[in-house]
């Protein structure tokens, strides 16, 4: 259930969406809660921002289906989880996580751990990076509104512009520039607005 209200002035989204954090696609690798949790936008402690967002667990919500989304920071894996002889401690990348595995394992690696085709896994689901099932990867110009940041700003897809350009960002990785309108969400589109890709 998405109750949001989205301004094209400030490229901000208020309001809340209700979600049971399931995955919304066939090929996901993992599941969400049994009960409904409410995330409001913007989140309390994100009143102000752009702001930090944590580089560990919720950094907002997919618009699609409400699934986390999550900084990009992995929260570990225990020896043999993944694979026999190597372990992955909390507070790193996913990348690095892996590198760290291929090279500590003495068994093949479980990759489907670290994110099924669309971009998410684990329980409850969430995605680090691009959400891929989200929207079309291959398409020219600017990529559509994804997800919601706890601060209230748009995520929007990989891309900035024609030709599949990845956007100059700043250090919390938005920027302000047009963002388009017109989507399934019936966005206005927006000219100079902050946002996240």
């Amino acid at each position: 259930y998405r109750n949001l209200v989205y301004s094209s002035s400030t490229g901000k989204f208020t309001g809340d969406i209700i979600t049971n954090l399931c995955p919304d696609h066939a090929d996901a690798g993992g599941g969400g809660t049994s009960t409904c949790t409410k995330q409001t936008f913007p989140d309390p402690t994100f009143t102000t921002g752009p702001k930090q967002a944590p580089l560990l667990g919720r950094i907002g919500l997919s618009l699609s289906g409400g699934q986390n989304i999550y900084g990009p920071f992995e929260a570990g894996f225990v020896e043999g989880f993944a694979c026999t002889g190597g372990s992955c401690p909390a507070g790193i990348d996913i990348e690095t996580c892996i590198q760290t595995l291929l090279y500590q394992c003495t068994t093949a690696l479980n990759y489907n751990l670290f994110g099924d085709s669309c971009g998410g896994h684990a329980s409850p689901y969430h995605y680090h990076s691009d959400l891929a099932c989200d929207y079309n990867t291959t398409s020219s110009g600017h990529s559509p509104v994804i997800g919601v940041a706890l601060d209230g700003y748009g995520i929007y897809g990989r891309w900035e512009g024609a030709n599949s350009q990845m956007p100059c960002v700043d250090i919390c990785h938005g920027h302000s520039a047009t963002v388009p309108g017109g989507d399934k969400w019936n966005l206005t589109t927006s000219s100079s607005v902050y946002h996240y890709h």
